[in-house]
């Protein structure tokens, strides 16, 4: 292979792993993005504070130290 052939190649190879980094983290990214804003729309106006976690999902608080699944929690 000449050097040209292969400087190409190596150009080549970046912009193929760029790109699946890209691909890859918009994947996990965007999804993770979207959940954790609508957990935030939804319980804006409840007064209480929020946080979303890949593995716990959303979850609510009124005082930030106890936190409970914003499925659990039942208002009357």
């Amino acid at each position: 292979m000449s050097m040209m052939q292969r400087g190409f190649m190596d150009e080549y190879d970046t912009w193929v792993t760029v790109m699946l980094l890209a691909v890859v983290a918009a994947s996990f990214g965007i999804p993770y993005a979207l959940a954790r804003n609508s957990c935030r729309v939804k319980w804006a106006d409840s007064g209480f504070q929020t946080d979303y976690g890949v593995i716990a999902g959303c979850r609510i608080s009124k005082d930030g130290v106890h936190w409970i699944p914003s499925d659990n929690y039942r208002g009357l």
